[in-house]
């Protein structure tokens, strides 16, 4: 009975695919040809959808600028309690695997 988004970013309209997905999920694409620099793409596409219920639960994993920005909203303006809120970044543009965990780590620490 869940509804809700996907919202699953790609470099280009090349890398949409047709998804398997619950009926009440909504598939999101958002285009962005540059992850890391453009950290806002992601955002603005979440801030425009239409907030469902006051009940949510959140998972989300993608670029390190980009879950910067995405926990910013999901804490400070939409209030979702840290119980309901998974939020990682998976890579940071420019940066090797340890590179980004270090970064992530300090990250964690302030947060």
């Amino acid at each position: 009975d869940a509804k809700g988004y996907a919202v699953i970013e790609v470099v280009s309209e090349a890398d949409i695919q047709t998804l398997k997905h619950p009926a009440g999920i909504e598939i999101k694409w958002v285009i962005n040809a540059q992850p890391g620099s453009n950290e806002q793409a992601l955002l603005e596409e979440v801030k425009a959808l239409e907030w469902l219920s006051d009940d949510v639960s959140i998972w989300a994993a993608c670029e390190f600028g980009s879950i910067k920005a995405l926990r910013r909203f999901f804490k400070e303006e939409k209030k979702v309690e840290k119980s309901n809120l998974y939020i990682s970044s998976y890579w940071k543009q420019g940066s090797n695997e340890d590179q980004h965990k270090a970064v992530k780590r300090a990250e964690a620490e302030v947060a």
